[in-house]
């Protein structure tokens, strides 16, 4: 008998064996099953700072994760929020009586700019939703606004001799000595004397009001104020009449501007008080137009972290 014939008759009947067992009454015991550990997660499209985990572990009866940044939980799956950018190892360990597995993966959270943060301060960012933000119209005629697509569109063109502007707006809440990154994408071209600017005041927007408000010296250490002007709170603009805006521009605004104390600090601001300012954008045009339009998008304002 040669040696595939033999190979062949093994082989079948090892089949022959599995299927007569298998119409047995009783079940095979194949023994305890072990333990596997496997896990996959993903970040939350809203925050990326908070990172859904997703067990998918085989015959585990307990569970024990370590996120790499000193938090520990006994949970099957959840969520867990993050402070600051940067890598972490995570580990989930199983169990089954006496039996365990673990497996490892490295969670990342990208930093802005290279700078390591915590969370935006921002509320809806991304501009995926308009409820964040309040709409205040300013002096004179009105400029066109749109949340859509996820960016927020400007646009509009002055009647001759007239101030049209607009101010889109939301309360932060910040505290004194910390310092903030500022960042935000922006698109546009052909401004003619038109401009766009980002403010971070003391005080609320007034509707039909001009907003630049003082930090008054008597009031606030204005040594401890950086990336924000004193005198009108303006962070940074694209503005024609200082010279940028009449030509393309695209890109995080604090590389693109032309105008502003931010452009000093590379985007790095203080506050000399703890407590509640406002973010404001602010759009308009003096008898002229935004041109072909300006985007903004992914405004981002938060707490540099964990710096060298």
């Amino acid at each position: 008998m040669n040696k595939m014939k033999l190979c062949l008759i093994r082989y079948f009947t090892a089949i022959i064996w599995i299927f007569i067992i298998s119409c047995g009454d009783d079940p095979i015991d194949l023994g305890p099953m072990e333990p596997v550990a496997d896990f996959d997660f993903m970040a939350d499209g809203e925050n990326p700072f908070n990172i859904i985990f997703f067990d998918e572990s085989i015959n585990g009866e307990a569970y024990y994760w370590d996120f790499g940044d000193g938090n520990t939980s006994t949970e099957k799956s959840l969520t867990h929020t993050y402070e600051a950018t940067g890598d972490y190892i995570v580990s989930l360990r199983i169990a089954k009586g006496s039996d365990e597995d673990t497996m490892t993966q490295t969670v990342s959270i990208e930093s802005p700019g290279g700078i390591p943060t915590g969370p935006s301060v921002v509320n809806g960012g991304d501009m995926d939703d308009p409820d964040a933000w309040t709409v205040t119209a300013s002096q004179g005629g009105p400029i066109d606004y749109d949340f859509a697509g996820g960016v927020l569109k400007l646009s509009g063109e002055a009647e001759p001799n007239q101030t049209h502007q607009v101010h889109i707006w939301q309360a932060i809440e910040v505290e004194a000595g910390q310092e903030y990154l500022f960042m935000a994408d922006v698109k546009g071209s052909n401004f003619y004397f038109a401009y766009l600017e980002i403010n971070l005041g003391p005080v609320a927007p007034e509707e039909g009001e001009q907003y630049d408000p003082e930090y008054p010296a008597d009031k606030y250490d204005l040594d401890h104020l950086k990336g924000i002007d004193a005198g009108n709170s303006k962070v940074v603009g694209i503005n024609q009449f200082v010279g940028c805006g009449d030509e393309p521009f695209e890109g995080n605004m604090i590389r693109v501007a032309c105008d502003g104390p931010a452009l000093e600090t590379n985007g790095r601001i203080t506050f000399p008080e703890s407590g509640t300012y406002y973010l404001l954008i602010k759009a308009g045009t003096w008898n002229g137009s935004l041109g072909d339009g300006v985007t903004i998008d992914n405004i981002f304002l938060a707490p540099i972290v964990g710096e060298k």
